[in-house]
């Protein structure tokens, strides 16, 4: 082929522009990333983060027992702080579950990316089968803050003092 089929068959302006939009879209991923590193460093003093599930019945407490609840909070939690992530949603309640199923399943699968569960109450065998599963389930703050719980209670996860010491 001669330089100017190939010029026409490769099209180079239309190259330059693709490239040109590759470019914009990783200067937006790095300004993304950095944002991430930043929120990482405002919750974490060494970048170690957890997922925290809350049962909550309203009004920013843990409030809500466990078999009855249909929704989860989803908190990012760090030594430092904590940011709502967001709603995982359950077709279905633990003591409700349908007939011939085991209720746990979807819960897990909705939790599995999780550390801790801040519930109100919660019975032996949904506590026992989300400890087999990795999920801590912590009642000790029930009726309290939410915010307030989940920084305590992922300071008590990394084996740290619940209260922050201020300087």
């Amino acid at each position: 082929m001669s330089f100017d089929a190939l010029k026409d068959h490769y099209n180079i302006k239309a190259r330059q522009e693709s490239q040109a939009k590759i470019e914009e879209f990783r200067f937006f991923l790095d300004k993304a990333n950095e944002r991430v590193r930043q929120e990482k460093e405002n919750l974490s003093s060494d970048g170690q983060t957890i997922l925290v599930a809350v049962t909550t019945a309203g009004e920013g407490m843990i409030n809500q027992h466990f078999g009855s609840v249909r929704e989860f909070l989803i908190y990012e939690a760090g030594d430092k702080g904590i940011r709502f992530i967001h709603h995982r949603k359950l077709d279905y309640e633990y003591c409700a579950g349908p007939d011939g199923a085991n209720p746990m399943e979807p819960i897990l699968e909705k939790l599995k990316d999780c550390k801790l569960i801040l519930t109100a109450k919660i019975g032996g065998c949904p506590q026992d089968d989300l400890a087999k599963a990795g999920l801590v389930a912590d009642q000790s703050y029930a009726y309290q803050p939410i915010e307030a719980s989940v920084l305590k209670a992922t300071r008590k996860y990394f084996h740290l003092s619940e209260e922050m010491e201020v300087n």
